[in-house]
């Protein structure tokens, strides 16, 4: 008995039972720092698969170099970051120098030069993470266009902060899989194709982190990489 044909009917019913679940049960109180709610996720990320080839979509003070990191991605490579805010990509731009990081800024959206380029056509990148622009809509056109990318055959891993957005999350529905990270808010999705990830592992991740969620700020990098590597969620 084939019993993913048996699960298929029931996927609707199970994403509108989600979709009022969220209605009723709120999200968590807004983190203190709100624009490092993913630091956690990326570390555990980091810890599950060898991340090399980074593409990142809004450049940031905690992301960008946390992926620099080498505690936490010690097998990075290349980290190729796209802003469409040219002042905060200048800010960026003066936190580091390192050579794995290029930096690019762009006048048009970042949807259109996902889809005019070839940025995402071979996808060799393991992650893409995705946190651009002030504006929701602009934010779900990057999402839409990069899940059209990868909705193939791509190994690709995304990451998107802010993901309580429902224009967000419908932004991304054509990529199969997804595990919604609810220990912080803005919250975090982590999407995939045919990435070599777990939900079972990811959802644990979560419970972890929610565990820890009220004692560890988010952006304690080195309490968390103790804390996700100390624990056995991943086995």
């Amino acid at each position: 008995m084939n019993l993913r044909k048996l699960r298929e009917p029931l996927r609707p019913l199970k994403r509108a039972t989600q979709h009022v679940t969220r209605m009723i049960v709120p999200p968590t109180e807004r983190a203190t720092n709100p624009f490092a709610t993913h630091l956690p996720i990326l570390i555990g990320i980091a810890r599950l698969i060898p991340i090399r080839r980074v593409l990142e979509l809004g450049s940031g003070q905690y992301s960008t170099l946390t992926f620099l990191d080498r505690t936490v991605f010690p097998n990075l490579e290349v980290l190729t970051s796209f802003e469409d805010d040219a002042v905060w990509m200048q800010k960026v731009a003066t936190m580091t120098d390192d050579p794995r990081l290029t930096l690019n800024y762009s006048e048009r959206p970042l949807s259109d030069v996902i889809a005019d380029a070839s940025i995402l056509s071979s996808m060799e990148y393991d992650l893409v993470f995705v946190d651009n622009s002030m504006t929701s809509e602009k934010r779900a056109a990057t999402i839409s266009e990069v899940a059209r990318r990868c909705k193939g055959k791509s190994q690709t891993t995304v990451l998107i902060h802010d993901y309580e957005c429902l224009a967000y999350r419908h932004a991304a529905k054509s990529l199969r899989h997804r595990v919604t990270f609810t220990a912080y808010t803005p919250q975090t999705g982590v999407l995939w194709q045919q990435a070599n990830l777990d939900t079972g592992c990811l959802r644990r991740l979560n419970i972890l982190i929610k565990h820890h969620a009220k004692s560890v700020a988010p952006d304690d990098l080195e309490s968390w990489s103790e804390i996700i590597q100390n624990s056995d969620w991943h086995h």
